[in-house]
């Protein structure tokens, strides 16, 4: 089994660093011009994370969340989840539909709010790898994304599952999105088969 490169001991997570706010900046500008309102999005922690400890980062293994799912592929292949606990879900639906209060507005997703949810993990997984692509100089593609309410264990085993066998470390991005008074918490997984994450730290050096 290939563990994780040690970027964290070598320097170039403040290269990577400067990847992921990259992205995410443009993630938000994009999404405050979907929306028309000031949409904030910042990493809070960027490293690297065990895949056994993974379900327990988000929550309980058994509770509900909603995991926007993506499949980059490519020069660069892998896996991308955007997970929130399902109470941040419902303010997330309600910042991008314009209708957020302190006491809350949504209750369930219909495909309204799937498809809401869905843009969020689109714009923010392909502006990722388009700064992962110019930095790196490889192209990299995401798939259309995938939006799953379950169990946080049943949905992470779609993505845990896969790579286990391959590398038992995935890149860990605690993010925030804000608007206005409204602060949503969620985990930005990006889990790279060892040959491109081998690819990604080369080019990082």
């Amino acid at each position: 089994m290939n563990a994780a490169p040690e970027l964290l001991e070598t320097g170039e997570l403040s290269k990577l660093t400067r990847v992921v706010v990259g992205g995410m900046e443009s993630s938000a500008k994009a999404l405050s011009e979907m929306t028309g309102q000031e949409i904030g999005i910042k990493p809070l922690y960027i490293g690297f994370s065990p895949l056994k400890e993974v379900p327990f980062l988000v929550t309980n293994p058994d509770t509900p969340v909603v995991g926007i799912y993506l499949i980059a592929y490519g020069e660069i292949n892998g896996h991308i989840m955007l997970l929130f606990p399902i109470e941040y879900a419902f303010q997330l639906v309600d910042t991008l539909m314009g209708c957020w209060s302190p006491e809350g507005q949504q209750r369930e997703l219909g495909e309204m709010e799937t498809s809401a949810l869905g843009e969020v993990g689109n714009i923010t997984g392909s502006f990722f790898l388009t700064h992962l692509a110019e930095v790196t100089g490889k192209s990299v593609q995401p798939s259309p994304p995938a939006v799953i309410m379950d169990m946080a264990g049943a949905i992470l085993d779609i993505v845990l599952t896969d790579v286990a066998q391959k590398t038992d470390k995935c890149l860990l991005i605690e993010t925030a999105f804000q608007q206005q008074d409204c602060r949503i918490e969620g985990l930005l997984l990006a889990v790279p088969d060892p040959e491109s994450l081998q690819l990604i730290c080369d080019s990082l050096r």
